[in-house]
């Protein structure tokens, strides 16, 4: 038998090649061929470089976008090819909109086609399944080593728009910071403000150095610290009129005398009707104006040529056009007095009027904090969502003082589950659930937090006809987004940080005369309407005397069950009378993909789930989507 252990081993015995010797005369002459070759190659690229007719492809975006002449001279010529500053193009070959400043010395490259999820589109499974993970809130935001060009783009590039309504709120100016100072990429941000506020209160745009731009704390906050002081801000004086031009500008109030609507959508924008007070501002970086201006330029052609727009679309109308006169503007705020405020519902439909085609909607209050590296965390939630859905709960709190008290808590509210009030009008709950690797379904949507694709919004177009609204205002959204095909999600983790309580702060109800509220009780109407809400069977059973009053005990045999379509709480009749109630109730109602009456199933807040009350005498919805939720975290 042969013995292997005699075998000499190859990882042992070293590999020895014969050696031939260059001659001294031989090396010096491939040295100089080297060098020949290599001078050569940089004499071209430095050429090329110089030349106003090269063309270089610009490939991926670096992870900031913008490149200065003192720092990469090459790749700076290659990119701007002798074009005027102050000018913007579209690149031919990544079409990247690309900006030069003024100056000349910088330039600012935005990708305009981004991959803003990955749930499957064509039938096949999607790659949302493995961008499963979780993040702490403290924990540092990393790209994946397998994620594609494209999928960088979005996480380090993509455009968020976050709305922020204030009523008196002296954390809103902290808010505003702490979104650019979280952010692992804050020159994607935008912001839009409306501040309720008195001349004495601090602005919500106070924290921001826009008081003195010479000193660059607001190019820093918008760019992030190692910005080129290159990248000029500047402060506008808006009014309503430059910023609507050339669309209507409308009284909503007035609209309510008017006869009943014919279009598809409003022919104007809806203002307040002390419009003519109220303050405008705008901080708007000149790369983006730039930017901005040639995406209007090429819209009004694509206008003129086919009807259709470089900008995307929801319900249409006057209202989601983008205003020339905001074309650059990072963060943008209209101020009014305290008592012309109606309520945070009007405040958010003020704040969209500034959207300007951003890729991502976030909607969160005026005191509210974030999570490290927030903007990519989201945009990975989104990413994991296997249907077309907007990530939102309850989030988790702060106290001013202890902004980070709860970043070490590993459970989230999931919002799956709700209550009906004595006046017919859902109220949502939540249960707390363990942090998952995914986004969890869930039934409804907070208005403190949401975060998405901004197609939600102009699917959902906010709406100005439910001033001094509170209880009512997220089950009316919730199931708006839900009928236009948006599902709803907990996030799954926490990335955003509320403060709930604020003891001894204004509050909006602090200014509710009789009047208003009277006009309060109409939008609240309104949204019984618009959702076409019946008092649950068991109250109508007990107001009738079948059961106890508890809803426990059959008192008498029980008549057939009448459908809530015939006992609405507000009719058509009632909706058709009252302005204030049916008032655009197309444009600003219910979605087409699904049924409203399918959605009180999903949610179970149809008759067959209502049948206890709670701890406080409320009739409870079912919990399936809880346990449901339950099952898939284990």
């Amino acid at each position: 038998m042969r013995d292997h252990g005699q075998i000499p081993s190859l990882l042992k015995r070293p590999l020895r090649m014969p050696r031939r010797r260059l001659s001294a005369r031989r090396r010096q002459a491939i040295l100089a061929a080297m060098a020949i070759v290599s001078l050569t190659v940089l004499s071209f690229t430095y050429l090329l470089a110089l030349s106003p007719n090269a063309s270089v492809a610009l490939g991926d975006p670096p992870a900031t976008p913008w490149i200065t002449a003192d720092g990469n001279m090459t790749r700076f010529s290659g990119v701007i090819q002798g074009r005027t500053p102050g000018s913007a193009w579209r690149d031919a070959s990544s079409s990247m909109i690309v900006s030069l400043s003024k100056a000349g010395d910088v330039v600012y490259m935005t990708p305009t086609k981004y991959i803003r999820h990955q749930r499957a589109t064509d039938g096949g499974p999607g790659t949302f399944r493995k961008w499963e993970s979780i993040y702490q809130p403290e924990d540092r935001y990393r790209i994946p080593g397998w994620a594609t060009p494209s999928d960088r783009d979005t996480l380090q590039h993509a455009s968020i728009f976050t709305s922020i309504a204030a009523y008196r709120d002296h954390e809103c100016a902290l808010t505003v910071r702490n979104l650019f100072d979280m952010a692992v990429a804050p020159h994607r941000l935008y912001v839009g403000v409306s501040e309720e506020r008195s001349a004495s209160d601090a602005s919500c745009l106070s924290s921001i150095g826009i008081d003195n731009l010479a000193s660059g704390e607001t190019r820093r906050v918008l760019y992030g610290a190692g910005a080129p002081a290159a990248l000029a801000v500047e402060v506008r004086t808006l009014t309503w009129d430059a910023v609507l031009s050339p669309r209507p500008l409308l009284d909503v109030d007035a609209a309510t005398n008017m006869s009943a609507e014919s279009a598809a959508e409003p022919g104007g924008v809806f203002l307040h009707p002390a419009h003519a007070s109220e303050r405008l501002f705008c901080v708007a970086g000149e790369v983006e104006t730039l930017r901005d201006t040639l995406l209007l330029a090429e819209d009004d052609m694509k206008r003129t040529s086919s009807g259709g727009s470089v900008f995307r679309r929801g319900r249409g109308g006057a209202q989601h056009q983008p205003s020339r006169a905001l074309a650059g503007c990072r963060v943008t705020t209209r101020v009014t007095e305290p008592l012309l405020a109606r309520g945070p519902t009007f405040g958010r439909y003020i704040t969209s009027l500034f959207f300007f085609n951003q890729d991502y909607f976030m909607v969160v209050d005026s005191h509210t904090r974030l999570s490290l590296d927030w903007d990519a965390k989201l945009i990975t939630r989104v990413f994991q969502l296997p249907t077309r859905g907007v990530l939102s709960n309850y989030p988790n709190g702060y106290r001013e003082g202890h902004e980070r008290e709860e970043f070490g808590k590993v459970d989230f509210m999931l919002m799956c589950t709700a209550q009906v009030l004595s006046n017919g009008m859902p109220k949502l709950g939540a249960r707390w659930m363990p942090f998952t690797r995914h986004p969890v379904l869930q039934g409804f949507a907070a208005a403190g937090f949401m975060f998405g694709d901004a197609q939600f919004m102009l699917d959902t177009p906010l709406d100005p006809f439910l001033p001094y609204l509170f209880d009512g205002e997220e089950a009316l959204y919730s199931a708006r987004m839900w009928t236009a095909g948006w599902d709803l999600y907990g996030p799954g983790q926490a990335d955003v940080f509320h403060h709930y309580g604020r003891l001894n702060t204004p509050k909006f109800f602090a200014i509710l005369t009789e009047q208003k509220s009277a006009r309060r009780v109409l939008s609240e109407r309104r949204a019984l309407y618009l959702m076409r809400r019946a008092q649950p069977w068991i109250e109508e059973l007990v107001r009738r005397g079948y059961v106890s009053a508890e809803g426990q005990s059959t008192l008498r045999p029980l008549p057939p069950i009448e459908a809530p379509e015939t006992r609405l709480i507000v009719t058509d009749e009632v909706a058709a009378a009252t302005p204030e109630i049916g008032m655009w109730a197309k444009y600003y109602g219910m979605g087409a993909e699904r049924s409203v009456s399918a959605y009180w199933q999903h949610t179970e807040l149809a008759d067959e789930f209502v049948k206890e009350q709670d701890k406080e005498h409320r009739w409870a919805g079912g919990d399936g989507l809880c346990k449901r939720a339950a099952i898939a975290t284990e």
